[in-house]
């Protein structure tokens, strides 16, 4: 890695022993900008600036900057600027130069790759600073691992035996692994079980909606038919009537029709001098009275000896 030269006016000598590293961000502009801001005796300034894979110095590591706002932390740490912007992030080039270097620092003051030993500037105050810029990446790739938050097998593994070691607890990592992959398996089978439930919920409230248009149709069409039925079974009792009216009538012509028959026939057996027995009659209506034709015919010839 190469490191330009450019120097700062602002820092002094007054050193504690390091053990932290403060990372910042540009928030604006870039590398030349942060450059010509250092060199300016106004009281600010960084150890390092970083812009893809360039690097640029502006106070000694013996030498305290005043980059972090609160002195006593200066005077412990090593501050590093990045250049990204809330419009800008920062570049994969910015990220690898930048754990190349917290790595050689980390390792020059044996201080921890740790997020309680590599600060963001808003961890010392409050600041927007370092913004966008990712430090558990710049963490990651100090300590050699991938810049994603994918782990290699290997990595896995050491993973697992540093918590075994942390806590005291000794799985095998195949346990662990298995564990892990049960639980997952776990919140798959949830999340299915959640879609599948979601769906019968839909279709069980679109049934509901179509049963509750099908019982209101069929309520109109009972309804309907009911009023129908009720004013054809009122017609059939009107026609019913009628039918009974018109047979009375026709049986009342009926009798009045056979009696004066009948009277005729006396009449004519009375001028042929035979001798008969002739009801009143008030008798012949009564004892015509709720007979058929035919019975009619039949009584008749029965009174004249037919």
């Amino acid at each position: 890695m190469t490191i330009k030269w450019i120097g700062s006016p602002n820092f002094d000598s007054n050193r504690k022993p390091i053990d932290r590293i403060v990372i910042h961000w540009f928030g604006a502009g870039r590398l030349t900008g942060v450059d010509a801001q250092f060199q300016k005796l106004n009281g600010t300034s960084a150890h390092y600036a970083i812009e893809d894979t360039t690097v640029h110095q502006y106070v000694k590591e013996a030498n305290t900057a005043y980059h972090a706002g609160v002195y006593t932390m200066n005077q412990r740490s090593i501050g590093i600027e990045h250049s990204a912007t809330p419009d800008r992030p920062a570049s994969e080039e910015t990220y690898k130069t930048s754990g190349a270097l917290v790595a050689q620092i980390a390792k020059r003051y044996n201080i921890p790759l740790d997020r309680a030993h590599i600060l963001k500037h808003s961890e010392v105050k409050a600041t927007r600073c370092c913004g966008t810029v990712d430090i558990d990446k710049i963490i990651r790739l100090a300590k050699g691992e991938s810049s994603d938050t994918n782990m290699t097998d290997q990595q896995a593994q050491d993973y697992v035996k540093a918590i075994q070691k942390k806590y005291s607890v000794f799985y095998k990592a195949e346990d662990v692994f298995k564990y892990i992959d049960e639980r997952a398996n776990e919140i798959r089978a949830l999340q299915e079980a959640m879609g599948v439930q979601k769906k019968d919920i839909s279709s069980l409230k679109a049934e509901l909606i179509t049963k509750d248009k099908a019982i209101t149709v069929l309520e109109k069409t009972v309804e309907v038919t009911q009023n129908k039925a009720v004013a054809d079974l009122a017609k059939m009792e009107i026609d019913c009537q009628k039918k009974i009216d018109d047979l009375k009538s026709a049986y009342a012509i009926d009798s009045e029709n056979t009696i004066d028959k009948y009277k005729e026939e006396i009449k004519k057996l009375k001028e042929s001098g035979t001798t008969v027995e002739v009801p009143t009659e008030t008798a012949l209506k009564v004892r015509f009275k709720d007979k058929t034709p035919i019975e009619k015919l039949t009584a008749m010839l029965e009174i004249i000896g037919a």
